[in-house]
């Protein structure tokens, strides 16, 4: 697979090129408590397998997968403790694990693992019979729909990966790039247990003529009035990383995978950025061409900032070697432990350093635990003896083929990618040993709080009234048919809720002129408008 690498620095960091490629035992868990909380215990079929042609069972075999993967908007049901996230929104469920969170075992748990969505998520009800989920497969021989009954009969494939959103260390970035502001916390490293594409493939009679692409589809609930092009979530990733690497999964970490994380099945794609592990995938095509859909054509594209997204900027598919410290940003005593996570991508971490000095010099750390496989993540630590008072932290990785981490991060519109040493330094303050145990003001972890005051009635500047109409009448979709506002008494459930977000100007204009997610441009819109709508919103939710 050919690779576009961009430098900063004189450091490397490899994208995957839009160029298409040519075509050619179960982990014992390790988190504390291990296991998911929520989802039924999956057990394996005992039949001997299916041949082409059988039924998988009268009652799969008469469901219609559009009625069988019905879709609606739920309420969290994780045991979830929302102290050890960084609640970036809730319409869609948005959660970030805070740094120090992710724990220190190799396998992050799903009480610690950060939770992205594009879409609201479909009806938990799918969950209730994982085995009966439906996955249409398209492209090959013998096309068919599959349940997941039908593939636990086909064979057993398990891989320990890091999950990673390509938008992880946004935040860091100056020039307020629109979306999730994540730090560090949108990773974690799974196991996952399914069966390989290629299985699937071998099994249909294999592939039909010559694809290019691996193309997925999510069950995500789509609102009405938008053109589905503009929000599905559908993605395609080179074929011959789908039919090396790539899975259909039905358990994380050895139970069902919840609905917050993909389930009943989910695609698989080790070593490439979250934005590829379709959840709740509902079908499955080998396609001579990339999907048209919004989210592979112009978003999650490596390109300028200022510029749109299309197809001559690289898709974000392959993770670059990355690094970072998790400890808290407190410690008492002189000496300390360090301890961080790095991952290679799609190759092995070699070795890790840590500055302790602001990058002045490094010194080696310690790899910790067994190596889980190259798509895993590596546990490291060193030991420091510190002087009280504030100190910068630093960690760089490298690979196994040598490449080191960058120092900086590559510009880039939309803040993808993000994996330079620099942004993701730890500071931290180091206090008297007799201190600990004491309480010290820390600051606010939260990015949105409910608004649980009643607000007075708005008197709205002119422009503002304006931005009101524009809101409720000239927008397409219109605005409150996506989003919740109080002052419109809109009460959208697919975009956030704009009182919560509380969003500035810059961000409006943005989010409204080039779109943001599953959220199309509204094109149609003159300067005028756009400044309306603009100060309407930030009018009434300031």
């Amino acid at each position: 697979m050919s690779e576009q690498n961009h430098t900063s620095s004189g450091q490397e960091n490899s994208l995957n090129k839009q160029s298409p490629p040519t075509r050619r035992g179960v982990i014992n868990m390790m988190s504390a408590g291990a296991g998911l909380i929520l989802g039924a215990q999956v057990t394996c079929s005992r039949e001997s397998g299916l041949k082409l042609g059988e039924s998988l069972s009268p009652a799969l075999a008469e469901t219609n997968p559009e009625q069988a993967n019905k879709v609606s908007n739920p309420r969290v049901k994780l045991d979830l403790n929302v102290n050890d996230f960084i609640i970036h929104g809730e319409r869609p469920l948005t959660y970030e694990a805070k740094r120090h969170t992710i724990g220190t075992s190799l396998i992050t748990h799903e009480k610690h693992l950060y939770i992205p969505n594009n879409l609201p998520m479909p009806d938990r009800a799918i969950t209730d019979q994982p085995d009966e989920w439906l996955l249409d497969v398209k492209g090959v021989k013998n096309s068919r729909t599959i349940s997941i009954a039908g593939f636990k009969t086909l064979g057993l494939h398990t891989v320990t990966a890091v999950l990673q959103c390509s938008g992880n260390g946004r935040t860091f970035y100056t020039h307020s790039p629109s979306g999730s502001q994540w730090a560090t916390g949108a990773a974690g490293c799974v196991v996952w247990s399914g069966i390989k594409l290629i299985d699937v493939v071998k099994y249909l009679g294999g592939l039909k003529g010559e694809p290019k692409y691996v193309t997925g589809t999510g069950g995500d609930p789509l609102p009405n009035k938008v053109e589905p092009a503009a929000v599905v979530v559908e993605r395609s990733i080179p074929i011959e990383k789908g039919l090396k690497d790539a899975m259909l999964a039905w358990e994380m970490n050895g139970d069902a995978i919840s609905l917050e994380h993909g389930g009943p099945l989910r695609l698989i794609v080790p070593g490439y950025f979250g934005c590829n592990q379709i959840k709740y995938i509902k079908r499955l095509a080998f396609t001579a061409e990339q999907t048209q859909s919004k989210i592979q054509k112009a978003g999650y594209r490596f390109r300028p900032i200022g510029e749109k997204g299309s197809p001559h900027y690289p898709s974000m598919w392959s993770m670059p070697v990355k690094s970072w410290l998790t400890n808290e940003d407190q410690m008492f005593g002189d000496q300390q432990v360090l301890r961080g996570v790095a991952m290679g991508g799609e190759r092995s971490v070699e070795r890790v350093e840590v500055s302790v000095n602001g990058g002045k010099s490094w010194k080696n750390a310690s790899l910790v635990g067994p190596d889980l496989g190259r798509f895993a993540w590596r546990l490291f630590q060193i030991t420091v003896n510190f002087p009280q008072g504030k100190h910068k932290l630093m960690s760089r990785a490298y690979d196994d083929q040598g490449k080191v981490q960058a120092k900086k991060r590559q510009e880039n519109e939309r803040g993808y990618g993000h994996s330079g040493w620099l942004d993701h330094a730890l500071d931290i303050e180091v206090y008297p040993k007799e201190m600990r145990g004491n309480t010290i003001i820390k600051s606010v972890d939260f990015i949105t709080k409910p608004n649980t005051k009643h607000k007075e009635k708005l008197k709205l500047s002119t422009l503002a009234q304006r931005g009101k109409e524009v809101y409720l009448k000239e927008t397409m979709p219109e605005c409150g048919i996506c989003h919740a506002l109080e002052d419109a008494q809109s009460k959208g459930a697919i975009g956030p809720k704009l009182d919560k977000l509380k969003p500035s100007l810059k961000q409006i204009k943005n989010a409204v002129s080039k779109g943001l997610g599953a959220m199309p441009p509204q094109k149609q819109l003159n300067e005028q408008q756009l400044n309306a709508l603009a100060q309407y919103i930030f009018e009434v939710t300031k």
